[in-house]
């Protein structure tokens, strides 16, 4: 399109009269194909690091969860060591987690 106006004189002077300041270069707009490449190896590698850091924070929360339900499990198994005629074995030990835990 640019090759067009820029052949005709006429046009050309009409458009700049009309406020046209710049008509932009000849290149075609595709970028070069070491450009796009670049640009592909950047934006798998912020996929990757996203999946990673998901994989991350997921991997945190179940170990977390885990940790608590076994400290959960020794706390009861202990109270019901040292506690035995005390306590009935199925009420809930205070300051546990024993209603979560699987039995």
């Amino acid at each position: 399109m640019a090759r067009i106006i820029r052949s005709n004189q006429d046009s050309l002077t009409q458009l700049l009269r009309l406020g046209l300041v710049v008509l932009g270069a000849e290149k075609s707009q595709e970028s070069d194909p070491l450009n796009q490449l670049i640009s592909v190896i950047i934006g798998l590698g912020v996929a990757l690091l996203l999946v990673l850091v998901i994989m991350t924070m997921a991997f945190m929360c179940v170990r977390k969860s885990y940790n608590r339900k076994l400290r959960a499990m020794k706390a009861a198994k202990e109270a019901q060591k040292t506690a035995a005629g005390v306590m009935p074995s199925a009420a809930a030990i205070p300051g546990t987690n024993m209603y979560n835990t699987e039995r």
